[in-house]
Parts: structure tokens; C-alpha cells; sequence
């Protein structure tokens, strides 16, 4: 096959994230199963078309993700024109394919769920004592009685830029992946946002976990480590339940005197606020800061250092879809404990490989860290089934697979439909 991949992310030069990561290892795994791939992707300081890592990437000078969508499909449309594409696939969030897919309406479309937008903005906003929401309910309450009259809702300036501006963003993310032939969500509950927030039929959406291939230098961390440092990958924000983490921190050190805690990651600001996130963990610590350290934002080629570092990952995300710090801390050996909430719960496989604890729930969570510092044989029995389970079930021939499966079924369907109106 011919696969198009349209990501404002792609490594090196727009690494933002997890969709970085993930459109890069499915590239170059899908390019090794013998199919023609190639990526469209944004630069912030270059133009042309490259060969990276094996993979032909074009890259669009181009500092925005939201112009980049409209860039792209200009780009795309003119190579498609020349290869002819099979099929193409892109992330949901910032709705990348939107243009593309305009002017080339009979191409066959794989969207591929990540992170919705309104969804992390509503999980930040609602995170930080809910602020911002709350402003605008309360001004929604009272107005309820001419909205209501009205039959209309009360206009979104009263909610926050950022809120609005998602809700926004929304109407376009959804519109467009409701034009794709096939969802591809890696965990369950990114299948049932698309089917019950965006009214996609459930026909139409595949349960598609991301690949991922270990880095040989984390394969190699011992997993019998004795650092006595607990460690938190990620950005630094509300959504991951660092504030969560900093109420688990005290109650952890008053039960295991000898622990330290580190925070791998990029800082960032609090919704609503002029302060960032480090500032009020280090706020609300106190005494206990001397017990953390806050390294900032880290290099790829740092994490397995990183890892290697610590005894523990810990993971309080108030929700994840499929993050690519937790794989690799399984791959690591490290002993985890995450959140319940979002496609960690799968990864570890319901807790059999690293504890699960809900979100929002810091007493909970200090006493799962507090049992693996104890319990040293459990931590590194978790470690060696986490290492064995990211071998088994994300590799690139398993999951290979299955994202050729879901190309040849949106082909199929695309080409029984005919192009899009």
C-alpha cells in the first residue's frame, strides 16, 4: 500500500508529544512491513522534503497547528496527484486532514484518536478547583431563565478563551472525524467518546492500540534497582495529577524517610492563572521540597537515564489515552503505579502489571507507592511482567497487523461509497 500520514508533530522538528512518537514508530514500521510511506508534517524552521529515519517526510514551514491543516492539504493533494495514494491517516486533535481531505474527497481516511481537545481542556479547567467552569455555570444558571425563553444558550464568553476556544475547535475535530471511513482508537474509552460525544456509529470504530518499539537502551535498565527515587514522567500540568501527587507526597516521606521524589518534565501554567504548576506543588509542599527535585523539560535520548534512575514511575493522570511515558517505563522495568482512568488501566492490564488507583484519590495513591517502596520483590515482579507485556502486545507485528487490517477495510468501505461530498 501507499500510506499518507498528515501530523502537525514529527520528530525532530515538531516533537510536541505522544502523536509525535506514535506517527514516527508507525512510519517506519509500516515502511518495514514493505508498504510506500510518507509523512506531511510542520517545521518551525525548514521547508522540503527529507529523508528521516528511512521515511520520506515532507516538512512545512509552518509555526501554527492551526494553519498548518490547510498547508498540508495543499501539499498532500499535490503529491497525491503524482503517487496515488491508497490511503491516508491523522490524529483527531487539531483536525490536520480537514483540508486534505476537501480536496482530495475520494481518498480513504484512517483517523486516528488521541487526545480530543474540549477533552483535555475540560480536564485541566475542571483540575485546578474547576475556576473557570464553575464562572461560566454560575452565569449560565443565571441566565438559565431568558436562556430558556430564548431557547438558546447563553453566549461562551463566560467561559474562559482557552475553554472556548476548544469548544470551538470541537466542531472541527468532530465534523472531520466524523467524514473518516474508520476511527482507530487505541484504548476503550476514546472508542466511546467518538461514538457518545461525536455520534460516530460504533460500526465504524476499531479498537487499534499503538504500537510501540523499546528503545534498546531501556531494555537494558536492570530492573532490580534499589534508588529509593520515585519518579513522575510528563508534563508538568493539572491533567496529569501532579497537584494529586504533591497532597501523596507528605503522607509517602512520613511512612519512608529515605524516598525522593523527582519530576521529569516541561512546567506548565495553571488555566486561568499567572502561576505554573511547579510553583504551586512547590507552594503547597512546603518543608517537603527539600525531598524534590524538578528537572525540566528532558531530551528524548535523556529518558532512559531517567528511568534508570528511579524505582518507581508513577502516573496520577486525572485521564490518559495511551501514553508513550508509560510505555516506557514497562519497558524500563520499572515498577508503576497510574491511573485507573483512560488506556493505562489496558496497558497494565487491569492492574496485573503495575498498581492501578483512581484519580483524585492522593491517600489511595500514597499507599500504593508506599507498598512497592516496602514491598521491594512485588515492585520488581511487576517490572518484569510490565517489560514482557510491552513486548507481547505492542510490538510491531502484532500491531502492524492490525493497522493494515483497518487500511484495507477503509479502502474498501471508501471505495463502495465513492468520493466525499
Amino acid at each position: 500500500m501507499k500510506i499518507a500520514f498528515i501530523s502537525y508533530e514529527y520528530p525532530p522538528d515538531t516533537a510536541v508529544g505522544g502523536i509525535a512518537t506514535y506517527i514516527q514508530q508507525a512510519a517506519q514500521t509500516l515502511a518495514g512491513r514493505g508498504h510506500t510511506v510518507e509523512v506531511f508534517a510542520a517545521s518551525p524552521t525548514r521547508e522540503g522534503t527529507f529523508e528521516i529515519g528511512g521515511i520520506v517526510v515532507h516538512l512545512l514551514h509552518e509555526r501554527s497547528i492551526y494553519d498548518f491543516a490547510c498547508v498540508a492539504g495543499h501539499a498532500f493533494a499535490k503529491r497525491h496527484a503524482e503517487v496515488e495514494f491508497d490511503v491516508l491517516e491523522g490524529p483527531e486533535y487539531g483536525a490536520d486532514i480537514a483540508k486534505a481531505i476537501q480536496l482530495v474527497p475520494e481518498i480513504p481516511l484512517v483517523v486516528k484518536t488521541h487526545s480530543p481537545t474540549l477533552l483535555l481542556a475540560k480536564i485541566n479547567h475542571l483540575g485546578y478547583r474547576g475556576e473557570v467552569l464553575k464562572d461560566f455555570l454560575r452565569q449560565l444558571a443565571a441566565m438559565g431563565k431568558a436562556a430558556w425563553q430564548r431557547r438558546t444558550l447563553p453566549p461562551l464568553h463566560f467561559c474562559s478563551d482557552a475553554l472556548r476556544g476548544a469548544v470551538e475547535r470541537d466542531y472541527i475535530e468532530a465534523g472531520y472525524a466524523r467524514q473518516a471511513d474508520l476511527i482507530a482508537s487505541p484504548c476503550r474509552d476514546l472508542c466511546k467518546y467518538a461514538v457518545e460525544k461525536w455520534s460516530i456509529p460504533g460500526a465504524r470504530v476499531r479498537l487499534v492500540p499503538n504500537l510501540y518499539v523499546p528503545r534498546p537502551e531501556l531494555l537494558s535498565i536492570p530492573i532490580a534497582t534499589r534508588t529509593k527515587v520515585i519518579g513522575f514522567f510528563g508534563r508538568v500540568e493539572v491533567r496529569k495529577g501532579v497537584l494529586d501527587l504533591a497532597k501523596a507526597i507528605p503522607a509517602v516521606l512520613a511512612r519512608c524517610h529515605d524516598v525522593r521524589f523527582k519530576l521529569v518534565g516541561a512546567t506548565q501554567p495553571i488555566p486561568g492563572t499567572d502561576q505554573t504548576v511547579s510553583d504551586l506543588i512547590a507552594k503547597r509542599l512546603g518543608k517537603w521540597m527539600e525531598f524534590v527535585e524538578f528537572t525540566g523539560k528532558v531530551s528524548l535520548n535523556e529518558i532512559p537515564a531517567q528511568l534508570a534512575s528511579v524505582d518507581i514511575a508513577v502516573f496520577p493522570s486525572l485521564w490518559e489515552n495511551f501514553p508513550n511515558v508509560c510505555l516506557e517505563a514497562m519497558a524500563a522495568g520499572r515498577g508503576i503505579v497510574a491511573s485507573s482512568a483512560g488506556g493505562m488501566r489496558e496497558m497494565l492490564d487491569e492492574g496485573k502489571t503495575g498498581l492501578l488507583v483512581p484519580p483524585r484519590r492522593p491517600r489511595q495513591l500514597a499507599s500504593a507507592l508506599i507498598h512497592l517502596i516496602q514491598h521491594e520483590q512485588a515492585r520488581m515482579e511487576f517490572g518484569r511482567l510490565a517489560r514482557q507485556r510491552v513486548l507481547s502486545e505492542y510490538n510491531a507485528e502484532r500491531i502492524g497487523g492490525l493497522m493494515e487490517s483497518t487500511y484495507e477495510e477503509a479502502i474498501a468501505l471508501r471505495h463502495a461509497a465513492g468520493p466525499r461530498k
